[in-house]
């Protein structure tokens, strides 16, 4: 993984100073040259993990170099006049503001940047984190919950009261349990309670109202991602209705696994969307497919997360066999493009890389910088350090 980081061209200067370029596009085998601050900081998370795990400063060097590109270029809202303060843009388009303010993408790099601080020390991770989790909190719903998407307009508009008077709400675990871990991490470094209350609010209304979830690509890929939050909360809190909670997302996710370890996809809630931009790699279940960019790359680091909460063996073992299976399909190639990359779509039943092509912009053979390799190898990490993000 670290060789395809440094030789595929994904990084466009190899101390990080340049940041992370998001993906080997699927269909023309290119490196799409869009900056996004989430497929950044997934990749500074797994720098500073290699780094602590080889004992070498070189490597969190890089992580510190690829988040000061960040802070550096304009990605971040830091006008605190601006209502958009603290969230981040989408990509590196040429706007001074943030416009779609994807609830995922902006927990993501709050995560890693608070994680980080309490790994490193570093004011300027504290700062710029705890900005944007608290622009979180102010735009959370009194459930615990949030749209998957805020307009920078809107925003500006309405001001984000209207958010917290709202009951709307995307009811996706994808989103809303990405903001919850956030939120956890905002509590562990600042001390407030109210980032930890509102999301242990978020994770039981998420919990009370299973049928009402919507998922964008599969329930599988769905669950892969609530498991974060709910380890998470459930480790932080003791709550027993989290751990019911946490015990029938694993479970759910079990009963999808397949021979070969990973988790098949399953449950696709709008097959019909074939041809749109954001589409699964599978069509029915029972396609024998394994996503490496919405689902067992997660589980790389959410089923270790659920380890260190739960300390249950059955748990251990099912992470066992997914990073087994993540392991044994790793790219060998004589290109650099592809060499230690993982692409998103396996097919099981015929042991290749394949599936269905639908997703205009993340195909079957997407290799994702920081929501494929990035994640998925600090997973690995983690274990091996055996570490928590909650550490």
């Amino acid at each position: 993984s670290l060789a395809w980081f440094l030789e595929s061209g994904i990084m466009p200067a190899l101390d990080g100073s340049l940041g992370v370029y998001e993906n080997i596009h699927s269909f023309k085998g290119t490196i799409s040259r869009d900056i996004r601050p989430d497929c950044n900081a997934h990749s500074a998370l797994m720098f500073h993990l290699y780094g602590e795990y080889i004992k070498d400063e070189k490597y969190k060097g890089i992580s510190q170099n690829i988040m000061g590109y960040l802070f550096q270029n304009g990605f971040q809202d830091e006008d605190e006049t601006s209502e958009t303060f603290g969230f981040w843009k989408w990509f590196n388009f040429p706007g001074d503001k943030p416009d779609q303010i994807f609830t995922d993408d902006n927990a993501w790099v709050a995560l890693i940047l608070l994680y980080l601080y309490r790994q490193t020390g570093l004011e300027e991770y504290k700062k710029r984190g705890l900005w944007t989790a608290k622009a979180l909190l102010e735009t959370q719903n009194r459930f615990g919950l949030r749209p998957e998407v805020l307009i920078g307009k809107e925003v500006k508009d309405k001001g984000r009261a209207y958010y917290r008077n709202s009951e709307a709400s995307s009811m996706n675990p994808h989103f809303e349990s990405i903001a919850h871990a956030a939120l956890l991490q905002a509590h562990l470094v600042s001390g407030e309670e109210s980032y930890l209350l509102t999301a242990k609010k978020g994770t039981l209304y998420l919990l009370e109202h299973l049928k009402s979830h919507t998922y964008m690509y599969s329930k599988t890929s769905g669950y892969s991602r609530f498991l974060l939050g709910l380890a998470q909360v459930y480790r932080l809190t003791g709550d027993a209705a989290v751990k019911d909670g946490l015990m029938h997302v694993l479970d759910y996710l079990k009963e999808k696994q397949h021979e070969k370890g990973a988790v098949s996809e399953a449950d696709n809630p709008d097959p019909d969307r074939y041809g749109s931009e954001d589409t699964g790699v599978f069509t029915a279940d029972g396609d024998e497919i394994a996503d490496q960019l919405y689902t067992n790359n997660f589980l790389a680091m959410n089923l270790w997360e659920s380890w260190m909460a739960l300390k249950e063996e059955n748990v251990y073992q099912f992470h066992e066999q997914v990073t087994d299976f993540l392991a044994n399909i790793q790219i060998k190639s004589s290109r650099n493009e592809f060499n230690g990359g993982w692409m998103r779509s396996f097919h099981l039943g015929s042991g290749e890389y394949f599936g269905n092509n639908g997703d205009t912009g993340w195909g079957p053979y997407c290799i994702e910088s920081g929501w494929t390799n990035g994640i998925l190898t600090a997973g690995l990490l983690m274990k091996l350090l055996d570490t928590s993000l909650l550490d």
